[in-house]
C-alpha cells in the first residue's frame, strides 16, 4: 500500500480598518502571501539537531511594515525597506493545523509613510530592531493610513 501525503503551508492576511469616530470595523483586504525560502528552512530545521545555524524558535514575533513596492521573491531575507514593526496582541488556535495572530496599529502609528509591504518575522533572532529575525512571509500591500483609523491585521497559518 502506498500512502501519499503532502504537508502544505499557507499564510493569509486579513486587514480590518476601524473608524475611531463611528466605532465601526470593516474588512478592507484579504490575500494569501509568499512564504520565503528562509521561513520554510526554519520550519524544516526543527526536525534536525540544532547544528545548522538556526535557533529553535518558530514563534511569530513581529509584523513588519515597509514603504517599498519592489516585487517580493522567495529569496527575500528581509523587507525591502522596513519602517515599523509591532508584536502580536493575540494568538490562538481554533482548529487542527490552524493558528491566528492579531496585530494592531493605533491611530498614531504608521501615519508617516505609505504602507507598501508587510512581513512576518519569526525566531528568537527577531528583536524590536528592524531587519532582525527570519522573514517567514512577505507580501506587497498598498495602504495609506491616517490618524482617523486603527488597523487590525490578522495573519493565519494553516498546515494541512
Amino acid at each position: 500500500m502506498i500512502i501519499k501525503e503532502s504537508l502544505k503551508y499557507k499564510g493569509k492576511f486579513k486587514i480590518f480598518e476601524i473608524d475611531i469616530k463611528l466605532k465601526k470595523m470593516k474588512k478592507i483586504a484579504e490575500f494569501d502571501n509568499l512564504v520565503t525560502n528562509d521561513g520554510l528552512d526554519e520550519i524544516v530545521s526543527k526536525f534536525l539537531p540544532n547544528s545548522i545555524g538556526y535557533d529553535n524558535g518558530l514563534e511569530v514575533k513581529y509584523l513588519a511594515l515597509g514603504d517599498n513596492s519592489t516585487p517580493v521573491t522567495g529569496t527575500d531575507p528581509k523587507l525591502t525597506s522596513e519602517q515599523y514593526r509591532t508584536i502580536p496582541i493575540d494568538s490562538f488556535a481554533t482548529t487542527t493545523g490552524v493558528v491566528y495572530f492579531d496585530f494592531y496599529l493605533t491611530s498614531g502609528e504608521c501615519n508617516t509613510f505609505t504602507i507598501e509591504e508587510l512581513g512576518i518575522y519569526i525566531s528568537n533572532l527577531a528583536t524590536p530592531v528592524v531587519d532582525t529575525g527570519v522573514l517567514l512571509s512577505h507580501v506587497l500591500y498598498h495602504y495609506v493610513k491616517n490618524s482617523s483609523v486603527e488597523i487590525l491585521v490578522r495573519y493565519t497559518i494553516t498546515l494541512a
